[in-house]
């Protein structure tokens, strides 16, 4: 794994990531997380934004453009969820459709045509 941006960072002011997780209560996994910029594996929104704030404070970087970047990831993720939502949905509901008359076979079609022409006398 390569080092990323906020890692070298905090390396290049000699800061381990256990005096991290010892100072700020978070757990090394979430730091790793936020270094790597691994979000989807991070606790809710609030949380997140709070780890990164606190991160990014502890080794003394402003913290809105990290904040900023999960905010797009999470934006981005949702759009993405949405967009997929409705393709499967729309995929689905042409399954089930196709499903039905496929199962609908001459006698119910007849029948209902004739519970069609009584209901309109």
């Amino acid at each position: 794994m390569s080092k990323s941006e906020l890692e070298s960072l905090r390396e290049g002011k000699n800061i381990k990531i256990d005096e991290i997780v010892d100072n700020l209560n978070i757990s090394k996994e979430y730091i790793i997380a936020i270094e790597h910029e691994n979000f989807d594996i991070l606790p809710e929104r609030v949380y997140t934004v709070g780890f990164i704030r606190s991160y990014t404070e502890f080794i003394g970087i402003p913290s809105q453009p990290y904040v900023d970047k999960y905010l797009k990831f999470l934006s981005d993720a949702s759009k993405d969820s949405k967009k997929t939502y409705i393709k499967n949905l729309k995929r689905k509901n042409k399954h089930t459709i196709k499903d039905f008359l496929f199962l609908l076979d001459k006698k119910i079609i007849i029948f209902l045509e004739k519970v069609k022409s009584y209901l309109k006398r």
